[in-house]
């Protein structure tokens, strides 16, 4: 199986995420708490980037050598070796109305907290900044389109996939429904965990802000290991484009 042509192409569609970030964090005087000390001219090579480009360059690695040995699908991954799309037809409606639905209670929750519990809204917002500290909008939208592109080809198509093979191998090639839960969860739980490491922000109000995040990542792995890591791009994509939009939406109604 080709390996080199889709690992690059792959990884070029993913560091158009931490380009961004760059470029995001360059136009920002914050610095990312924990993680680097921004100076007055921020470069691309700092260690933070760099460290964040070799995993995700990891992560792409992984899911190009390993998924079709697990049975998870990549359209993208088949066509660029030059095999069949897939010999299943793809509902897509379903995902794009599933992300939509899941979008909308996903920014309801966020609603309901900033009604009922505005301190801890107001907690939750500061650990986010502290995470992205941007400050120019159209940057901090395109990142957070990004992300169901670039989050999708870590987590999913690499830490999903590396969790499955290693419990298939552990198991001697079986696929119980457990493993694929267990393969499903994890990357989201560690992504998680290592945000909230970041800061030092162990809250009620941001364990519950990542806890519906892990639930969004469930989603998200599940749809990857059902059908194919594009539908779990595509939900990813919708699910960011929604809370923008009713954001957007809302702000408008209010103001």
């Amino acid at each position: 199986m080709s390996f080199t042509r889709p690992f690059l192409a792959l990884s070029a569609l993913g560091f158009l995420g931490t380009l961004l970030e760059s470029l995001a964090l360059m136009a920002s005087p914050k610095a990312v708490s924990g993680l680097t000390d921004v100076q007055e001219s921020p470069s691309f090579f700092s260690p933070w980037f760099g460290a964040t480009s070799l995993i995700l360059l990891c992560m792409i690695a992984v899911g190009v050598a390993l998924a079709e040995q697990t049975g998870l699908v990549s359209l993208m991954l088949r066509r660029l070796r030059g095999e069949l799309h897939s010999v299943h037809p793809q509902n897509w409606r379903r995902t794009i109305d599933l992300a939509a639905i899941v979008g909308a209670l996903s920014y309801g929750i966020n609603l309901v907290l900033w009604r009922y519990l505005p301190g801890a809204y107001d907690t939750i917002l500061l650990h986010q900044q502290e995470l992205t500290p941007y400050e120019t909008p159209w940057l901090e939208t395109a990142l957070s389109l990004h992300a169901g592109v670039s989050t999708e080809l870590a987590l999913r198509f690499g830490g999903v996939t590396l969790v499955l093979w290693l419990g298939m191998i552990l198991l001697r090639g079986q696929r119980p429904p457990a493993l694929i839960w267990a393969a499903v969860l994890m990357p989201s739980l560690c992504s998680s965990a290592i945000s909230m490491a970041q800061t030092g922000a162990i809250s009620l109000p941001v364990v519950f802000h990542h806890a519906t995040g892990i639930a969004l990542g469930c989603f998200h792995g599940w749809l990857y290991v059902s059908r194919t890591l594009e539908h779990a791009i595509l939900a990813h994509v919708i699910v960011n484009a929604m809370s923008i939009g009713l954001g957007f939406l809302l702000t408008i109604l209010v103001s």
